[in-house]
């Protein structure tokens, strides 16, 4: 392949509500710059015990990683980082660099450029291209959360499913299917946020967006 950029894509599920930020879908995105291929690589939001490089100062406190069981996952290193400003004087955002320095160190790639969006950000990007087309694999819930005993709740009273088949998605069903969870699990959950991803870079158009 020819000269590529490594640039990662992060998904921040900061809202009203919510305390800190949590990277709930992190992705990078390497692309070939002469052919144009592009390569999605997700990261599991509840990976344990990842390493955090020598260079980061956070590696002063987690040597071997960061690693205290079940308790310790890799959505949490952007809440740890910024909850010790001592270790990172002059770094504006030492959450994101700590989590784009994990990335690369899980990877092995180096990371040039990072992106954080969030889900209001998410809705905005994909209705400011009018939609998305998304080849629907699975049926998916939307508005829903799933009980302890695994069945589905409605969250607004009403049963709305993204059905499989061609679909176009405006900004709020993209989100739903990029992270409802509710009769499914993680590794479904990246699968669909690798395709809408991959959708988004196929039909934005640079010019208009």
């Amino acid at each position: 392949a020819g000269p590529r950029g490594d640039p990662r894509l992060g998904g921040s599920d900061a809202r009203n509500g919510r305390e800190g930020i949590r990277t709930g879908a992190r992705m990078v995105v390497s692309m070939d710059t002469r052919a144009g291929g592009t390569l999605l690589i997700g990261i599991p939001r509840n990976l344990e015990m990842v390493p955090i490089p020598e260079h980061n100062p956070l590696s002063t406190v987690w040597p071997n990683g960061y690693d205290c069981g079940d308790e310790c996952l890799m959505n949490g290193i952007w809440t740890l980082a910024e909850g010790r400003p001592d270790l990172f004087v002059g770094v504006e955002e030492p959450g994101r660099q700590t989590t784009v320095d994990v990335v690369g160190a899980i990877t092995g790639l180096e990371i040039h450029h990072s992106v954080v969006v969030n889900l209001a950000g998410f809705t905005a990007l994909v209705d400011a291209m009018g939609g998305v087309e998304i080849n629907v694999q699975e049926r998916v819930c939307v508005d829903c959360a799933s009980r302890a005993d695994g069945s589905i709740r409605w969250t607004r009273g009403t049963e709305q499913w993204i059905e499989p088949g061609f679909q176009h998605l405006d900004g709020r069903l993209a989100l739903w299917y990029s992270r409802s969870r509710a009769g499914s699990d993680d590794f479904s959950r990246m699968r669909r946020q690798r395709c809408v991803a991959g959708a988004l870079i196929d039909q934005a158009d640079p010019v208009s967006l």
